[in-house]
């Protein structure tokens, strides 16, 4: 069976234009090569710059690699069209970081939740209403809060709205760019198991993009690392995980407590 998305020796280089002229080009991706599985929960994890949100852009098909190919079920994205492209958009969802950026505050949370359903599927308006509230329950949020503006929602009842919506085409791969970052240490948590119960649930591959090794071992079976646009460490994740590389380990030592640890200020 071929991977839903994978990967071919990508590589992915950006200048940029000032007053002053053209910077000399920066390799964001050197020769990366991934496959996603059915079912797999990967995290991607890499600095600031790793080029962890440039490669998801190119699997999203937002950008195109430099070199290399990215591919859907064994096709070039490249070559895909008019249903095998609607499959493709409705088969890979992402929920970004920002969700009040992510959602039109002029639209209810209904509305926005039915978006990809009403580009992406045949569903009349009376079934997509349904399905529409059938969402909201199952990302823990109430079906009268269909009704309610963005503006009404607290952060992170916002990010369970944009959880609705990329899981409501029922996709086979379910993109996180960084999606629990912005949400305190509780609502991360809450957040983790929602995923962890959708993912059981709905049987969706899940490429987590992070860089927090915290959320990595509570959520993915997987964990890739990034660095300088390659490929670090390839790994799985088990209860006693310690990654061999060196930017695997400088990401390892990052980790915080969750809590203060106290130091005793007595001389020894």
């Amino acid at each position: 069976m071929s991977p839903i998305l994978s990967a071919r020796s990508v590589s992915k280089v950006y200048s940029t234009t000032s007053l002053v002229g053209k910077s000399a080009p920066k390799a964001a991706l050197r020769d990366v090569s991934l496959d996603i599985a059915a079912g797999e929960s990967i995290a991607l994890l890499g600095r600031s710059g790793s080029g962890k949100s440039t490669l998801g852009r190119l699997l999203l098909g937002f950008e195109r690699p430099d070199a290399g190919s990215v591919a859907f079920e064994g096709s070039d994205l490249r070559g895909l069209s008019g249903e095998a492209y609607r499959t493709y958009r409705r088969s890979v969802q992402i929920v970004f970081q920002d969700s009040i950026g992510a959602t039109n505050p002029r639209h209810t949370v209904g509305r926005i939740i039915a978006e990809p359903l009403r580009h992406l599927t045949t569903l009349d308006a009376d079934a997509r209403e349904r399905r529409v509230r059938s969402l909201l329950m199952q990302v823990g949020l109430a079906p009268d809060d269909a009704r309610k503006l963005p503006t009404q929602m607290s952060g992170g009842q916002l990010q369970r709205v944009c959880i609705a919506r990329a899981i409501a085409p029922a996709p086979k791969l379910l993109v996180l760019d960084e999606a629990v970052s912005n949400l305190d240490l509780v609502l991360q948590m809450q957040m983790i198991a929602l995923l962890r119960e959708l993912q059981s649930t709905l049987k969706m591959a899940v490429l987590f993009i992070t860089h927090d090794l915290r959320l990595v071992r509570l959520f993915c079976s997987r964990v890739i690392v990034l660095a300088e646009g390659r490929i670090q460490e390839d790994a799985a994740v088990g209860r006693g995980l310690e990654l061999r590389s060196a930017e695997g380990r400088l990401l390892q030592a990052a980790i915080l407590p969750a809590r203060p640890v106290h130091r005793s200020l007595e001389p020894a």
